[in-house]
């Protein structure tokens, strides 16, 4: 499995989530999502916030969307505050895409989809 530097977010599609995710984007560092309005995050299929680690924002993960995603999402806490992330279904499903490094690491997560489901 390749690692990347880039943290994905996929969000919900509604114009005030939109605006609290720009508010708290803008509170990193560089502060370069200040900039963000609604309209960017509606009008493009992803929006690049390049910091120190680079933050993509997403309303859609190819086939998944935010709601599909956050009924069969996973958890960790983190510092008290809960973070949901993609189940390995719902990650296999946003890679089924023609990119080739997607087409690679789908190898590789249904792999591990078979092994965990033989436990």
């Amino acid at each position: 499995m390749r690692t990347t530097e880039v943290v994905d977010i996929l969000i919900e599609e509604d114009e005030e989530n939109y605006r609290r995710v720009i508010t708290a984007l803008a509170r990193l560092e560089d502060g370069a999502a200040a900039e963000l309005t609604p309209a960017d995050l509606v009008e493009n299929v992803a929006v690049k916030i390049a910091v120190d680690v680079e933050v993509d924002v997403t309303r859609r993960a190819w086939k998944i969307g935010y709601r599909d995603a956050i009924a069969a999402a996973n958890a960790v806490e983190i510092d008290g505050i809960r973070v949901p992330f993609l189940s390995l279904e719902s990650l296999i499903a946003s890679k089924e895409t023609h990119r080739e490094q997607d087409q690679a690491d789908l190898v590789v997560l249904r792999g591990l989809l078979r092994n965990t489901s033989r436990r």
